[in-house]
């Protein structure tokens, strides 16, 4: 017995596991390799957790745009300049976080940038069309030039 046992000896070839002249191919370092379900799960917290960090962005970015610009001149403008921003949030975090995040951005342009400050109405005329715009323009905008998911893991 102890014959065997001192014969037998656990080795490493490659990726494998060799047990007494039995390679176990079972053991992979990667659980991706063994078990395809933790990619495809991989995949999906990491699309999320990407698109989640996208939306806090876009988020961040309109309430600090708002405080800078309420009151001046130029705010009605703002959220046009802000599908710029959108559309390089959907070339990073994909097109999900652009539209959530514009439609979080026009509910915080519309509290904290146009008249009457914190409410959810919007009493200049122009000031509204420039929160539609902002919409119906991120969403074109990103849809067609933001690359797709395939093309932003592969860079």
């Amino acid at each position: 017995m102890s014959e065997i046992a001192s014969s037998c000896s656990w080795r490493r070839t490659g990726s494998a596991f060799e047990f007494c002249g039995v390679t176990l191919d079972s053991c992979h370092d990667d659980p991706a390799q063994s078990n395809p379900e933790y990619l495809t799960l991989s995949k999906l917290v990491s699309s999320t957790a990407r698109a989640v960090i996208g939306v806090l962005l876009a988020l961040a970015a309109s309430l600090i745009s708002a405080h800078v610009f309420a009151g001046t001149d130029a705010r009605t403008a703002v959220p046009l300049w802000f599908i710029l921003v959108l559309y390089v949030l959907a070339w990073r975090y994909g097109f999900i976080a652009a539209v959530i995040g514009c439609l979080l951005c026009v509910f915080v342009f519309a509290h904290y940038l146009f008249d009457p400050t914190g409410s959810w109405h919007v009493e200049d005329a122009a000031a509204r069309k420039s929160l539609l715009w902002m919409v119906i323009g991120t969403i074109a905008v990103s849809y067609l030039f933001s690359p797709s998911s395939s093309q932003r893991n592969d860079s």
